[in-house]
């Protein structure tokens, strides 16, 4: 009895060590107002008055190296479709976030990384901030406006997915594109497939309610974003700002209107809005191991352009019985 005990004690140090080494790089988050560039107003980073909510940019410089490539996030939320209603019901609204890798344009092609970035959302939306018993502060001030993932996306959430991504097998994908489409399905697919929380160590995620959406990273004959929001007047949401835009993901996100009465503290745990976190797992494969490829977790935001945060409000407005069930229908593939 004692050597089971003994066991499983062991068995569960070694897990709480396994799930403590996934990876999660923490650098500083900013937006538009860190560039040194006057952004015009066709550009997602104008602070001119237009109809609808602001957009809103996230930036990431050098989140990590790989061989001889740093990798440059930009998340952007509303740059093509900014609080859009008209699918059918108007019971809510859309917009795009699109997830962009910064590259330097020197760089050699034998160093450009294959692999894939993976995109993640919670019902629909971005993540919200996890709230856990006892009222215990899961994202303190030191964190906030960075890319670490602690109160987000859980360190047993991530271990999990870690290992999805660590199962799938790559072999049988000749090119980058079909590989990552694959590993989404394979991902989404364990995803649906536990009814629970997301993974050990008391995490407040459903994993059914997680949807992963990849892409490929930039190769040397992928063509950069020339999106009039991006481009105008030469100014570029990349930090360093000569560095180029290549887009990898993109998802459609859905916000509510006319919140039923007292609710408003009760969805935004549930729901993340357009100014919760944006989780990216960046997979990248070396040529002499495919099996075991190189996983780094990366949990963006977006803001204002002008630096400040999100306004909560055009996030959390919503939820009638009837978009609830379609959106519980979704995260469940029904």
């Amino acid at each position: 009895m004692l050597a089971l005990i003994a066991s499983l004690a062991l068995a569960a140090a070694q897990t709480a060590e396994d799930i403590s080494r996934v990876p999660n790089p923490v650098v500083s988050l900013s937006s538009c107002d860190a560039l040194s560039c006057s952004p015009s107003d066709r550009s997602i980073c104008s602070t001119s008055d237009g109809p609808g909510p602001r957009s809103g940019v996230g930036i990431a410089a050098q989140v990590f190296n790989v061989s001889f490539a740093s990798f440059y996030l930009t998340l952007t939320d509303g740059l093509v479709e900014n609080g859009f209603t008209g699918i059918g019901t108007k019971q809510y609204e859309y917009s795009d976030q699109q997830l962009f890798v910064g590259v330097d344009p020197d760089l050699n092609e034998a160093d450009y990384p294959s692999g894939c970035a993976l995109m993640m959302q919670y019902l629909g939306q971005t993540f919200p901030k996890q709230n856990v018993p006892g009222n215990r502060d899961t994202r303190p001030e030191t964190i906030e406006n960075t890319t670490s993932c602690d109160g987000a996306l859980d360190r047993g959430c991530r271990y999990a997915i870690f290992e999805m991504i660590r199962a799938f097998n790559s072999s049988g994908s000749s090119w980058d594109h079909d590989r990552c489409a694959r590993l989404s399905k394979h991902v989404n697919e364990q995803l649906r497939s536990k009814p629970t929380n997301c993974g050990k160590g008391g995490g407040t995620l459903i994993a059914n309610y997680i949807n992963v959406t990849a892409g490929a990273l930039p190769q040397p004959d992928s063509t950069a974003a020339d999106d009039k929001g991006l481009t105008a007047g030469g100014c570029r949401q990349v930090l360093p700002e000569r560095y180029e835009l290549h887009k990898v993901a993109e998802v459609r996100q859905f916000y509510f209107q006319d919140p039923p009465s007292g609710g408003a503290e009760f969805y935004g745990r549930v729901f993340g809005g357009r100014g919760g976190f944006t989780p990216v797992a960046a997979v990248v494969y070396s040529a002499n191991n495919r099996s075991e490829p190189d996983v780094k977790f990366t949990c963006m935001q977006t803001f204002e352009p002008d630096g400040s945060e999100r306004r909560k409000s055009a996030g959390h407005r919503a939820v009638s019985t009837s978009v609830f069930a379609v959106l519980l229908g979704m995260a469940l593939g029904f």
